[in-house]
């Protein structure tokens, strides 16, 4: 995942867009009792891309399941203002995912870089 993902961050510095790979602390909540059936966001590695508002924000990720680059829509179901921010991580935000906006199978074709299609 993190070979899958640091590619994400390369095509993103050709394209002169630097962004951070981050580990998304809560990708297990779904495993717990409390948080079970709320169909909250799972991948552990993210590259947040655009905030759209307080409350969504859009990012790539790679589902190892699809074996493809994902650009997706989340939603912020709970905020946690009083959470230590950790250098490498996104932990402030707990997320959902909303919509799929674009898979591709690259990276390259995810960000519209190939260029062979």
């Amino acid at each position: 995942l993190y070979e899958k993902m640091n590619k994400v961050i390369e095509c993103l510095e050709i394209l002169d867009v630097p962004r951070e790979l981050l580990i998304y602390d809560f990708f297990d909540l779904n495993l717990t009792l409390q948080f079970n059936g709320q169909q909250l966001f799972d991948i552990p590695l993210i590259v947040p891309i655009r905030q759209r508002h307080k409350y969504q924000l859009d990012l790539i990720t790679y589902d190892l399941i699809l074996q493809e680059y994902q650009l997706i829509d989340c939603e912020v179901v709970y905020y946690l203002p009083k959470t230590t921010d950790r250098p490498g991580h996104f932990n402030q935000n707990i997320l959902r995912r909303k919509r799929l906006i674009k898979s591709a199978t690259t990276v390259e074709k995810l960000l519209n870089l190939d260029r062979s299609t």
